[in-house]
């Protein structure tokens, strides 16, 4: 992508849960903004689900969520006008009945804002992917990104001020199964992914109160999981950004080595990609 800021990049980023962008790669988000690039972060669900306590409501967890989503993104250098929040129902995604709202709602927002790069999870991760809302958000985001070049798909939508078909260039993938395409963040980019995950207090409780729960049934327990997320959460990241790098020195031996990354995987659009290896200049 900076090779591409010169060129005028634009990025739109999906992501299923208000906090799935600080998580997974808010380090690359914020190595864009540094070098001048728009970004936009689109936000599927409201997590309005994600809390094992049963004497809390969606609605109290859906206000807590809303506020630290808010924190984050201004944190992170987004205004309202570039973090966006939809409100599909978290855990909820049913590819039968959301599937083509979703489309719909996702080509609606390409063709108003006109990225040339769309971020989403990554479809390839399906079958190992136990998360409805990131399995659908992954395969409707790839589709979108496409689709919405075809004027005759939702043609009623060119009835709506700024809204024209519009070719994006190419799809990066996070949580990916096969990553070939890494953003060093390194030094004040993990910095600052480590300061966005800490706002989520509450998700970050959610994930240390499910590692104990699940190894308790086993009968299992392990000392990490009794940290607080102040200690935890940081240590999770360099771990996460070291594997990546790891993965990137692997791939890339002749490359400069990096310390830190976030890892994706880099699709071009339709015959573009098809022909990639016959097109120079693309990575």
């Amino acid at each position: 992508m900076e090779q591409a800021s010169a060129a005028k990049e634009k990025i739109l980023v999906f992501e299923p849960h208000p906090d799935d962008v600080a998580f997974q790669l808010s380090g690359s988000v914020a190595r864009w903004l540094s070098l001048g690039i728009e970004v936009m972060v689109c936000t599927i669900t409201t997590g309005n689900n994600s809390n094992f306590d049963i004497n809390i409501s969606s609605g109290e967890i859906e206000r807590v969520m809303a506020e630290e989503h808010r924190r984050a993104m201004g944190l992170l250098g987004l205004d309202d006008g570039h973090a966006l929040m939809w409100r599909y129902n978290d855990l909820g995604l049913d590819p039968g009945r959301d599937r083509l709202p979703l489309l719909k709602d996702m080509v609606r927002l390409i063709r108003k804002y006109r990225p040339v790069t769309v971020v989403t999870m990554d479809p390839k991760n399906r079958d190992n992917e136990e998360n409805a809302d990131h399995r659908l958000a992954a395969m409707t985001g790839f589709e979108a990104a496409a689709v919405a070049a075809y004027p005759n798909v939702f043609r009623e939508q060119f009835d709506e001020e700024g809204v024209t078909p519009h070719f994006s260039a190419r799809v990066l993938h996070y949580m990916s199964p096969e990553p070939d395409y890494f953003v060093d963040i390194a030094g004040e980019f993990i910095g600052k992914k480590i300061e966005l995950g800490l706002i989520y207090g509450s998700q970050l409780e959610l994930m240390l109160t499910e590692a104990r729960e699940r190894l308790a049934v086993m009968g299992l327990r392990s000392d990490l999981f009794e940290l607080p997320p102040e200690v935890i959460w940081p240590e999770m990241c360099r771990e996460i950004a070291a594997e990546s790098v790891a993965l990137h020195n692997r791939r890339y031996p002749d490359r400069p080595p990096m310390e830190h990354a976030e890892a994706f995987r880099l699709q071009y659009l339709g015959v573009v990609d098809k022909l990639r290896g016959l097109i120079p200049g693309l990575e």
